[in-house]
């Protein structure tokens, strides 16, 4: 699809994708903000090695609507107007050399940044790519997940200010008009969309007068009670940057590939809440999800009669306990028939992956997304974008839905 008539082709901006897929597509939204707010057209990388966005994604309405091109495509690389240098910005300490045959020369950020440790936002960044790399043709930015998103008017409510500005736990804040605006535009390849009609149909024409949860169950290397801590409960990393060799790729809180510990946190900052309500977030959690608890009285509460299990197949133990607790309770338990591999932690993609790999994972993310009720996982992106999903659909969001779990009745209900 050619570029939108109007947007530059001699300002231009891109980033390095990295992390899972949930994450890449973070990284993609933050990008295209900062883009936006920078006048500047993005360049789209792959959505991963070989496997480009438009292979899952219609990102027609998209490029309608917004300056984007492949990097594929980049208009500086031909032989006329090749680039020697790119400035690059490095906001949590990344490095790279040469982009694309160009010398990456890096940018000072702003002095305060290092102030806000990792609570810059995304309007910070694309305040500072117009203002201080106005004449910069391509900027290249090394990082954009952590960056905070702009906060929506709820978070100006008290219970829910906190998730506004805290690391980590941003994705649980309310979603603003932006990021409503970019889940209305990508949406799935019809392969996807298709799978998921067939999932639907199935609570149909399996007593339809009850209603539906998802629940995305995922252990993740065991990470989940550990990302818990330090986002809610007060905890840190000790060392802050644990040795990470045992598998190639992996993150910083996995135990199984990094030795740490954790420890209280003197960030004066860091996210404590009361101990009750850190025990019922830990309960989101696939060892203490898969004994029912949690799920059975949001069952009797809400009528519900089908459960759709989006599983990562790392603790097939817990996850036949879940099964079994849902069938006791008289609900029918339903599952992507198609297993998706690891595409949701970096460090599988070194063994590689493939668009039916992402396939099966969106499957998974969009079912989720439809159900009339949705159980997030409190410490994953994925969980996050199908939360998104579901305000940019104005479907009832998940009992994780602002990092207060579980909500009241009514704050199911909003938007």
């Amino acid at each position: 699809m050619p570029l939108k008539e109007g947007c530059a082709t001699d300002r231009l901006l891109t980033y390095v994708p990295k992390y899972g897929l949930a994450n890449r597509i973070l990284e993609l939204q933050a990008a295209l903000r900062v883009a936006t707010l920078a006048n500047r057209t993005l360049l789209l990388p792959q959505l991963l090695p070989s496997i480009s966005f438009d292979r899952l994604f219609s990102t027609c309405s998209l490029r309608r609507h917004f300056c984007v091109i492949d990097l594929a495509r980049n208009p500086l690389s031909n032989s006329t107007g090749k680039l020697d240098e790119v400035a690059g910005v490095s906001l949590h300490g990344e490095r790279m050399s040469v982009f694309q045959g160009a010398r990456v020369v890096l940018r000072d950020p702003p002095a305060e940044w290092a102030h806000k440790l990792r609570r810059v936002s995304t309007l910070d960044v694309g305040q500072f790519v117009e203002q201080r790399l106005h004449d910069e043709p391509l900027v290249l930015l090394l990082s954009t997940l952590h960056l905070l998103r702009e906060p929506s008017s709820d978070c100006s409510r008290a219970d829910v200010r906190l998730h506004c500005d805290h690391p980590g736990v941003g994705f649980w804040a309310p979603p603003p008009p932006h990021v409503i605006h970019f889940w209305r535009l990508l949406t799935p390849r019809a392969t996807v969309t298709k799978r998921v009609r067939l999932i639907k149909k199935r609570f149909q024409t399996e007593n339809s007068n009850v209603g539906s949860v998802g629940v995305h169950m995922r252990y993740a290397d065991g990470s989940c009670e550990d990302r818990v801590a330090i986002w809610w409960g007060g905890k840190a990393l000790d060392p802050p940057a644990p040795k990470c060799g045992k598998i190639p790729g992996c993150t910083t809180l996995d135990r199984s590939c990094c030795n740490f510990k954790l420890v209280p946190s003197d960030d004066p900052k860091s996210l404590r809440f009361p101990p009750y309500l850190y025990t019922r977030i830990q309960a989101y959690c696939e060892s203490q999800l898969a004994q029912g608890e949690l799920l059975n009285s949001l069952i009797a509460r809400e009528k519900i009669g089908h459960a759709f299990l989006a599983l990562d197949g790392q603790r097939v133990d817990l996850e036949r306990q879940l099964m079994k607790n849902l069938k006791s309770a008289h609900v029918t338990v339903h599952v992507n028939p198609k297993l998706s591999t690891k595409v949701w932690s970096s460090k599988y993609s070194k063994a590689g992956w493939n668009a039916t790999d992402i396939e099966d994972s969106l499957v998974d993310m969009f079912t989720l997304a439809e159900t009339d009720l949705f159980v997030a996982n409190p410490a994953s992106s994925f969980s996050g974008c199908v939360r998104d999903i579901r305000a940019a659909r104005r479907i009832r969001l998940g009992t994780t839905q602002m990092g207060l779990p579980p909500h009241d009745r009514k704050s199911l209900h909003a938007f």
